[in-house]
C-alpha cells in the first residue's frame, strides 16, 4: 500500500529530486506564515535537499512523500476558495504546484485517487467542476515550472532582478 501511493520509480527520482529543488527556489517564503504553510515549506524542502545517489533514497522518498502529502492535505483544507491576496494565491499555487508534482512522478494509483480527490474537492467547493469555467484547478498546469514563471513575474511586477538573469 504504501509503495502504490508513495514510491518514486528508480528511473524518475533525480527529476523528481529537480523539480522539487525547483519548486523550493520559487516558492513564496514561509517566515509571517501560518504553521500548515511552513510543515508544507518543510516537506518540499525535505525532498529537494535529498541526493538521489544516497543509499535508501527509495525508502527515504517515500516517507518525504508521506510527509508532503499530508502538509498538502492539511494545508489546502479551508483554502479551497480562492484567495484574496497574491500571495494567499500563490502560496495556494505552491501547494498545488507540489501536489502536480507528486502526481507526475508518483505513479502509483494510491497517489493519482488523493491527487484526484483533492481537486475534485477544490473544484466542488469552488463550483467550478468543469474545465473551462472560472476558477476551475487544473493540476496540469502546477509545478515546478510554473513557480517559477511565477516567480519571475512577481520580480518584474516589483521592479526586481530581469528573470534569465
Amino acid at each position: 500500500m504504501i509503495r502504490d501511493r508513495y514510491q518514486v520509480p528508480k528511473e524518475n527520482q533525480a527529476a523528481f529530486i529537480r523539480e522539487m529543488q525547483q519548486l523550493k527556489q520559487n516558492m513564496m517564503p514561509k517566515k509571517g506564515t501560518s504553521d500548515e504553510y511552513k510543515a508544507l515549506y518543510d516537506a518540499v524542502s525535505h525532498i529537494a535537499d535529498m541526493d538521489p545517489n544516497a543509499k535508501g533514497i527509495d525508502v527515504k522518498l517515500m516517507f518525504g512523500n508521506e510527509k508532503l502529502l499530508n502538509a498538502i492535505k492539511t494545508y489546502s483544507a479551508g483554502k479551497k476558495s480562492v484567495r484574496r491576496t497574491d500571495d494567499g494565491k500563490e502560496r495556494f499555487n505552491n501547494c498545488m504546484d507540489s501536489l502536480a508534482i507528486l502526481k507526475k512522478h508518483v505513479p502509483g494509483g494510491g497517489m493519482q485517487e488523493e491527487a484526484k480527490k483533492l481537486v475534485d474537492r477544490v473544484n466542488e467547493v469552488r463550483k467550478a467542476p468543469e474545465a473551462g469555467q472560472k476558477n476551475h484547478l487544473d493540476l496540469s498546469a502546477y509545478g515546478g515550472q510554473r513557480a517559477k514563471e511565477a516567480r519571475s513575474a512577481r520580480e518584474l511586477k516589483k521592479g526586481g532582478a530581469q528573470p534569465g538573469l
